[in-house]
């Protein structure tokens, strides 16, 4: 799934208690932020809510946000 995140911009599109994933058509999409989300940044979000919580196995997550 990752590889196809990387070449296929996809989107989470909700209607109700159904999602599911669909293509970023770039011609109606405009590309408003990216940024990753480190382990850093899982820690402190993770300790912020309790600190004997600890994070593991993370893999950085790229997010890109459309409008």
């Amino acid at each position: 799934l990752v590889s196809v995140v990387k070449s296929h911009p996809l989107m989470l599109y909700c209607t109700g208690s159904y999602c599911r994933w669909q293509e970023i058509n770039p011609t109606y999409f405009t590309n408003f932020a990216e940024f990753t989300l480190t382990i850093e940044d899982a820690q402190e979000y993770v300790y912020s809510i309790s600190p004997t919580k600890r994070v593991r196995g993370w893999r950085d997550i790229e997010v890109k946000l459309y409008i």
